[in-house]
């Protein structure tokens, strides 16, 4: 799942723990919260600039 904008991640650690086998790709574009993450790693930049092939995705949140 791709959290974008996931601020320090605590959603996308949430995530992971209600649904231990799913992969979240948490991104941030603000430094000083990414530094504060509680969801390791949080990937730099806007979702738009995620290294992913078209239809890798099965759900973005909003």
């Amino acid at each position: 799942m791709l959290d974008p904008g996931s601020g320090t991640g605590a959603w996308a650690r949430t995530l992971t723990t209600w649904h231990p086998g799913l992969a979240v790709i948490a991104v941030e574009p603000a430094a000083p919260m990414r530094a504060r993450s509680v969801h390791r790693p949080v990937l730099a930049g806007g979702a738009e600039r995620v290294p992913l092939p078209d239809g890798d995705l099965v759900l973005a949140a909003p």
